[in-house]
């Protein structure tokens, strides 16, 4: 199958939103994920002209990218948890709003450990409840802490909560990368590729690393994975141009489109 292929917005080369947009489609992706809810995320455009632009110039928005810094309040009974519940409604309901299908969240920042869940489920079952109404999906995205991550799929089952994988948090975190694809594979909805030198997480341009390609490939095959092949590439620690950053992970989208259906005829 020719699924499509994709890209964050933001993949390192300073450039106004526009033209990331309009370099993004010209290089051949079908779709784009995209930051919101600060002032980063409207600096050229407001919400709607935002959506707006990214459809004139023909690229689906396949989900955003909800802010984390202060998500830790999430599970704390001090702070600015109960802000932040309405902060993600108003989110969710900006997705609604504009077509957009769902939105990705991190559980925790920075390696936080959580020392008790009941305040953080609730919270997050009125998220997820909320988001049910909306008609719109929740992806959790594996970062640091991978026990809160198993929690909470393991502990709500609604049909509206999905897993984000990001393959470079995979290959630095996890002792046997490769096997969250398979662990929550009934509910991975988005992906977020890219590659690493199993060091630290560089979002290298994918094929540039240590990350193990034919073991994702065969894992999404096992699967039967439908969902778009998307990357967030963010390359800081080396220059590039737009256009070559761009060429290299869409042929690389490509070529691994079908590595999954090869692999999948092989099973």
């Amino acid at each position: 199958m020719d699924r499509k292929i994709g890209i964050y917005s933001w993949f390192g080369v300073m450039l106004t939103m526009e033209d990331r947009l309009r370099e993004i489609k010209k290089a051949g992706f079908d779709s784009t994920m995209l930051w919101w809810g600060d002032e980063v995320a409207f600096w050229d455009f407001n919400k709607e002209e935002l959506v707006e632009k990214a459809e004139e110039i023909g690229l689906l928005i396949e989900n955003i990218h909800l802010p984390y810094y202060d998500i830790n309040s999430l599970w704390e009974k001090s702070g600015d948890g109960g802000r932040l519940v309405n902060d993600y409604k108003g989110w969710i309901k900006d997705c609604s709003d504009y077509g957009i299908g769902g939105a990705v969240i991190h559980l925790e920042h920075d390696g936080y450990h959580i020392d008790g869940t009941d305040l953080g489920f609730e919270r997050l079952y009125e998220i997820i409840d909320y988001a049910e109404k909306m008609g719109v999906d929740i992806a959790v995205e594996n970062t640091r802490n991978i026990e809160i991550l198993r929690k909470v799929l393991n502990n709500f089952k609604s049909k509206h909560l999905k897993f984000c994988y990001d393959s470079s948090h995979d290959w630095v975190i996890c002792e046997n990368p490769g096997d969250l694809i398979l662990e929550f594979g009934d509910r991975l909805k988005y992906l977020h590729l890219s590659d690493n030198d199993m060091k630290k997480d560089r979002h290298w341009i994918p094929g540039t690393g240590k990350v193990d390609w034919e073991l994702i490939a065969e894992n999404f095959s096992k699967i039967g994975f439908e969902g778009n092949i998307s990357f967030e590439v963010c390359p800081f620690d080396y220059e590039g141009k737009a256009e070559a950053i761009l060429a290299s992970t869409y042929g690389f989208g490509v070529d691994l489109n079908n590595k999954i259906n090869s692999k999948g005829r092989n099973i």
